[in-house]
Parts: C-alpha cells; sequence; structure tokens
C-alpha cells in the first residue's frame, strides 16, 4: 500500500510514482537482517533479506489482538535468538474498512503498539512490510495480526536469491487514482490486477529478489476473481505457486481489490 486517497496510505513518505528506483532500498541497521523499500511512517513497500538471512513467516492460529499479538511475536523472535529489529513484516486483520480518518487514526497508535510490546521505534520511520484487510468471514473485534515475519540466518545451501515480502497494494496509482474507477465487471477487475501484480513485480526487481520464487500470493476482495484467474494471474510468475483467496475487503473504504506477495524460506503456526 502507498501514499494518497486515504489515511491508510496518507502516511507513507516514498515518491510518487511506481518507477523501479534501487536507491530506495536500504540496509536495516544492525542485526536486523534485512533491507526495506521506501520506508514510511507506518510501513514499507517492501522488504528484502540480506545475505546471509532468509525469512520466517509465523501465522497465528487463533488471532490475537494487536498489541497482545505483538507480545507474543517478540516472545517468539527472542525464543530463536534473534534481536527486535529482526521483525520484517506484520499481516494485520481489522474489523472492518477504515475511513481516511480512522486510517490515519490507526497510523498514528501504531508505533506507540510496537513501543509498548518491547519494539525498538526510533525516528519516525518504520522499515517492516505491511498487509491490512478486513475479512468477511469472523471478522476481529479490533486490529488483530494474523502472521508476523522475521529475519534468521540462513542455513546452509540457502538460495542466493533473497527472501522478501511486498506490502499490500490496493487498486490505486502512487499518484492516487483508483484504477478502472468502480467497475467490477471481467474486465474492470482485470485492469485492476493487472496493475496491482505489476506494482508488485516491480518492487520485486527493486529489491533484488525473484518474482518466479514467490511461495504465497493472497488475494482480498468481495468482488468476483473468476474473469482474472487465467489473464492476468495465471500469466504472472507471482501466482505460480497458486493463490490464496480471503474474501473481505482491503484496508480502506476507497478500495475494492489488494494483492500481497511473499517469497520465505519456512512458515510456521503459532
Amino acid at each position: 500500500m502507498l501514499a494518497s486517497a486515504g489515511g491508510l496510505l496518507a502516511s507513507m513518505t516514498i515518491a510518487s510514482g511506481a518507477a523501479i528506483d534501487p536507491s530506495r532500498v536500504v540496509d536495516v541497521a544492525g542485526d536486523a537482517g534485512f533491507r526495506t523499500d521506501g520506508a514510511g511512517k507506518s510501513f514499507s513497500r517492501g522488504v528484502a533479506a540480506r545475505a546471509g538471512f532468509v525469512f520466517h513467516r509465523v501465522r497465528f492460529l487463533e488471532r490475537p489482538l494487536l498489541e497482545p499479538g505483538l507480545h507474543l511475536a517478540l516472545a517468539y523472535i527472542a525464543s530463536q535468538q534473534r534481536p527486535p529489529g529482526a521483525l520484517a513484516a506484520l499481516e494485520l486483520r481489522l474489523p472492518k474498512p477504515l475511513s481516511p480518518a480512522d486510517g490515519a487514526a490507526a497510523n498514528a497508535a501504531y508505533p506507540a503498539a510496537l513501543r509498548n510490546a518491547g519494539f525498538t521505534v526510533a525516528g519516525d520511520l518504520r522499515p517492516e512490510a505491511r498487509s491490512n484487510m478486513a475479512p468477511l468471514a469472523d471478522p476481529p473485534a479490533a486490529l488483530s495480526i494474523h502472521a508476523f515475519t522475521f529475519a534468521i540466518p540462513a542455513p546452509p545451501g540457502a538460495p542466493t536469491a533473497p527472501d522478501y515480502v511486498i506490502s499490500g497494494h490496493p487498486d490505486i496509482s502512487d499518484s492516487g487514482e483508483l484504477i478502472a474507477g468502480h467497475d467490477y465487471s471481467s474486465a474492470g477487475m482485470q485492469q485492476k490486477a493487472t496493475f496491482i501484480l505489476g506494482w508488485l513485480t516491480d518492487r520485486i526487481t527493486e529489491l533484488g529478489g525473484d518474482p518466479a520464487r514467490a511461495t504465497g500470493f493472497q488475494i482480498y476482495t468481495r468482488h468476483a476473481i473468476d474473469g482474472i484467474i487465467v489473464d492476468p494471474l495465471s500469466r504472472s510468475p507471482l501466482s505460480r505457486a497458486g493463490f490464496t483467496l480471503i474474501p473481505g475487503d482491503p484496508p480502506g473504504t476507497a478500495f475494492e481489490l489488494e494483492f500481497d506477495v511473499r517469497s520465505v524460506s519456512r512458515e510456521s503456526v503459532l
């Protein structure tokens, strides 16, 4: 997700336009083990593991609320002998899509929740990737954590291509244009999906990753997707491992379709 058209996106301090620009990618300080693309006030465009590290994704079987979930994530990260700064990505769940004002308020409270849980919050920018969505089935009572990802030392023989997690991105351009407007026909959904797939692929390229190594691809929408399965989804390397459809809404009330993608070496359920 990125700047414009809603409070959840407005806090991102990133350049307008989706052109590939590797100069935005910087190493996160210390022993974090990853690089970040366009760190923002609440999250970044995406992250990639540094040389010598891979990503470990942990999904909660029962979603905890944000702050208790952050405590659990910190404890798990510590149990793997990794520092708090190794937290690379969060996947969040909302009770319902947020208005721009509510989204801005949620983003403003986010750094305090991290700090209260014991994560270091230095400066105004957050390096983690992040996805938000409001599921139709079993929506949470309040903002909750679905999964988190952190960097761990790479095992012997790990691929040289880096693991990555790209933040969820909706059907809106960096300049604030809602792609295909409110057209939910097959043609409209194809246009939206084509744009999002291109944006995600560009971010992977920007981080030095390989789109064909995607291990997880998630779709968030309440609209029918049968018109996009053959084209463009099946024609994209991001969906080589298949995809997961989670019926629901992107985080902002202005959006109708969102994707995120990851390439991680290890996945667990907590």
